[in-house]
Formats: structure tokens, sequence, C-alpha cells
């Protein structure tokens, strides 16, 4: 309610229609496991971003320390704007080098005003022998 100098109508009753909270990003699987994959060679995950917010998650990106060395996005060129209900998917490559350290890290994915993240775990093994 809302008052009034009109005598008239004091009091004026004004409807108001809010919606409370912002842009939540869903991650599917909410673990990434590359499991184990031979030095030299590749393996390919799905990661599906979903909003289930009330608000679009602006300026969506991926990185964090796991990613640009042995793991790649590949995917939807960032950032992108993700709209309530909306989803996308990217893909997730590791390619480790031959004798290197087990994949044990986090992607993150950050937006105006958010940040979630997901496990990533790969386990390099040797080539077998030709």
């Amino acid at each position: 309610l809302v008052e009034s100098d009109d005598p008239d109508q004091p009091l004026l009753a004004v409807p108001v229609v809010a919606a409370a909270g912002g842009a939540v990003i869903a991650l599917r699987p909410a673990v990434v496991e590359f499991g184990a994959v031979a030095g030299g060679a590749a393996a390919q995950r799905p990661l599906i971003l979903e909003n289930v917010g009330l608000a679009t998650a602006l300026a969506l990106r991926l990185g964090g320390p796991a990613v640009g060395g042995e793991v790649t996005v590949l995917g939807p060129a960032a950032p992108i704007d993700l709209p309530p209900g909306a989803a996308t998917t990217v893909q997730l490559r590791y390619a480790p080098q031959t004798g290197g350290e087990s994949l044990a890290g986090d992607l993150q994915v950050l937006w105006e005003g958010g940040a979630t993240h997901v496990p990533l775990s790969g386990l390099p093994v040797l080539a077998a022998p030709n």
C-alpha cells in the first residue's frame, strides 16, 4: 500500500511482481572422470551446463588451473550468455603427456555474479608397445 495525499483515496494498492534470485548453473556430470589415458593419446567427455536459476548467466566462461595444459575445452566460444532454463554442452579433452602426473583438479565455471566448479580426474598410463 502507498499513502497518497488524495482525500478520496488516501491509500493506494499497487501490485508488485518480483523474482528473487539470479543465475544458478547446474553441471552434469558432477565429476568428470577421464579414466586411464595413454600418454600422447586423448579422451573426451561431455559436460552439460544448465541455468536452473531465474536470471541469465552473463559472460559464462570456463577455466582454472587444470585448463590449458592437458585439459582443453571444446564447445561454444566463451563468453556466452545462458538464459534461464537453457543448457549447453561442452566437450572436455584430456591429453596427458607420457609419464605425466595424475589429473586431479577442478574446472571453474564463472559468470557475472556467480561461480561453481566440477572436479576432474584422469590417469596417464604408458602406451602399450607395438
